[in-house]
Order: structure tokens, then C-alpha cells, then sequence
């Protein structure tokens, strides 16, 4: 698990990683800053192991030209932990950090694209990419009662979110499209 803790006055971003594992974990903590358009101001990355059972400080990114540039309320920070490509986990999700809330955000619609496949008897994987970045993103059935394995998230334009949809009965792929649908943040101004 990344988190990051903002200091405005300071202009910067700690970044810490929580290791519940039995085993150390080693990989990349990467931190992306964007405006709200998803253009990248600055990439930093390092390689961090951490202990198992252990949280720890995983570095500071440093942002106050961002925030001279640009203003806490068009500055994003994105903060994640990659382990080697050995490893048999999924990537962490981004963890998005902020210096405004997201209210004064001139946000604009993410551009969110969506594919539904079948993942086994009863359920779909559903793959969502945003073209922008896209704020606390959500999956929505309507009527249809769904369990999601995940389903909230943020995501950054070179994220992709992989979501397992299982509705409470059987239905066919293409009325488990008709049924979904994504919002956003940005999609609750109208």
C-alpha cells in the first residue's frame, strides 16, 4: 500500500509504503505530477525494498515549481510501487495526492473507454482506461445487482483498471453492457 502526505508550505509529498506481506517486497516507487489535462510535469522513480511487516518513509517528491507553475487546485501527484516483473502480483493502483480539494478543480470530462469480456460462467472482466485523468471513478449496474471485486478508483491516463463483475444472476455479455456504466467525479458537476 502507497500513501502520500502533502505539505503545501513545504511543497512536497511524502511518500510511504505499508508491507503487510510475510516476505520483503523490492520494486520502484514512481511518482508522476500532472495538470488536470494529464500532461506530465515531472517523473521521478527509485528503487525501495522494504522489510515484511514493516511501513516505512519510500522518499519525497519535491513539486514547488509545479505548484508556482501551475496552483495547488491544477496539480496532481501520482505516487505507486511497482515490484520486479517476477513478481506474481498485479501492480498497486496509483495513489493520487492532492493540494486543493477537489471541488476548485476545473475538471474536464476524462474521456473514460470501457471493454467487457467474459471471465468465467457468471462473471466479466471489465478493463477501464482514462484518456485524462479521471477522479474516483466508479462502476454502475443500474437495476442489475452486481458484486465488483473493486470499485472506486482513480486513474491516471497510462493506468489501466481491471475489475471482476459478477451480477447476482446470469445474464448474457451484451445485457451486461447495456446495464453498465461509468462515472466519475467530473461526471457529478452536470
Amino acid at each position: 500500500l502507497v500513501t502520500g502526505l502533502e505539505n503545501l508550505a513545504a511543497g512536497t509529498v511524502a511518500a510511504h509504503l505499508s508491507n503487510d506481506r510475510r516476505t520483503p517486497a523490492q520494486g520502484i516507487v514512481r511518482a508522476r505530477v500532472t495538470d488536470l489535462d494529464g500532461v506530465l510535469l515531472r517523473h521521478e522513480q527509485w528503487p525501495l525494498t522494504i522489510p515484511a511487516g514493516t511501513s516505512a518513509h519510500a522518499g519525497t517528491i519535491n513539486v514547488q515549481p509545479e505548484l508556482k507553475s501551475h496552483g495547488p487546485s491544477a496539480l496532481l501527484v501520482w505516487v505507486d510501487f511497482s515490484e520486479s516483473e517476477l513478481s506474481a502480483l498485479p501492480p498497486a493502483p496509483s495513489t493520487l495526492v492532492l493540494f486543493a480539494r477537489p471541488k476548485t478543480f476545473a475538471l474536464r470530462p476524462a474521456g473514460l473507454g470501457v471493454t467487457v469480456t467474459p471471465h468465467d460462467e457468471n462473471s466479466f472482466l471489465v478493463t477501464v482506461r482514462a484518456a485524462q485523468p479521471a477522479l474516483w471513478v466508479w462502476l454502475d449496474t443500474g437495476e442489475l445487482t452486481t458484486r465488483f471485486s473493486d470499485n472506486y478508483r482513480c486513474l491516471h491516463p497510462d493506468d489501466v483498471w481491471q475489475v471482476i463483475a459478477t451480477p447476482a444472476s446470469p445474464v448474457p455479455l451484451a445485457e451486461f453492457q447495456r446495464h453498465l456504466a461509468l462515472r466519475d467525479l467530473q461526471s457529478t458537476y452536470a
